[in-house]
């Protein structure tokens, strides 16, 4: 199960987890995403990802994003 490396007391573990998720990223993307659909990516991800590393996660979800169907 994923913890975190520093605690933030103020913050619940889901905001946590979704705060590194947004970093993780928004370190593939180089920034160029818009942060209410990425928040929206987070929060879609998180019930199934929770468990996992958010930049795991993240990597996941961005290589998945980019993947390209292929036609018949």
């Amino acid at each position: 199960m994923w913890k975190p490396q520093k605690p933030v007391v103020i913050a619940g573990r889901k905001e946590m987890w979704l705060n590194e998720f947004a970093h993780g990223y928004l370190d593939l993307c180089n920034d160029e995403v818009d942060g209410e659909w990425l928040r929206g990516l987070a929060l879609t991800l998180y019930p199934l990802n929770s468990h996992r590393a958010p930049r795991e996660a993240a990597k996941v979800a961005y290589v998945t994003r980019h993947y390209e169907m292929r036609g018949d």
